[in-house]
């Protein structure tokens, strides 16, 4: 669960340095926005891979509409899961202060 914590962290930073930079963004709807089109597209590469090569056929337009549901309800359950009790907040404190530590620890 810390490397996929890691990975949403440094989505957020990316996105939470945008907003300090004068940009008019919400970092944690972005990230899980953007983290869970990550985790819908896998999905969506593993199934195209299986119905090409293992079913010899191509999907059709139903089953990419199915697909793109995956990708939404993939964020939203992203969305969901770090939004509830502030999670993202306490994950980026976590992360810069370690972050922090290990620049104190080279001084």
């Amino acid at each position: 669960m810390r490397f996929i914590n890691l990975i949403y962290f440094n989505i957020y930073r990316w996105y939470f340095e945008m907003k300090i930079s004068g940009r008019n963004v919400n970092p944690p709807s972005l990230t899980s926005m953007a983290f869970g089109l990550c985790i819908g597209g896998w999905l969506f590469l593993i199934d195209w891979t299986y119905s090409h090569f293992i079913n010899n056929k191509y999907p059709d337009e139903s089953h990419i509409l199915f697909l793109i549901f995956i990708v939404l309800i993939s964020g939203g359950i992203v969305n969901s899961y770090y939004s509830n009790n502030y999670r993202y907040l306490r994950i980026y404190d976590e992360f810069i202060s370690s972050d922090n530590q290990k620049k104190k620890q080279r001084h």
